[in-house]
């Protein structure tokens, strides 16, 4: 995988050593799923939940953000969509939303690095 783009995500907060480790070290299979996010579903459904007034459905969808994104070590991610699940199931929209905004955030800085990917 390029170097830049590794280190780009570790400066981040990316844990790409641990990733590897559970991938078995192959650098490969790390990049196929990472460039699998860039299309995945799962955090454009959490923007859309967001926007609607179902509280279950937008906590349901942090936790899915939440999880895909510890299976692949995007640790600002995973712990931004925590936040986010947190706040909603406390029933603090306004939390909620900021931390929203922060792993949007997060998402797009990442995503951005992860098109880099050849």
């Amino acid at each position: 995988m390029e170097k830049a783009v590794l280190d780009a995500l570790v400066s981040l907060g990316v844990d790409v050593t641990g990733t590897l480790e559970r991938l078995g070290g192959s650098e490969a299979i790390y990049k196929k799923f990472l460039k699998k996010f860039i299309d995945d579903a799962t955090f454009p459904a959490l923007k859309s939940a967001m926007e609607s007034a179902d509280n279950e459905l937008k906590a349901k969808s942090a936790h899915s953000v939440k999880g895909v994104a510890a299976n692949l070590g995007l640790v600002p991610l995973q712990k931004a969509a925590l936040e986010t699940e947190t706040c909603l199931k406390e029933n603090r929209p306004e939390d909620a939303q900021r931390a929203f905004e922060n792993a949007e955030k997060i998402y797009n800085e990442i995503t951005a690095i992860l098109r880099k990917l050849s």
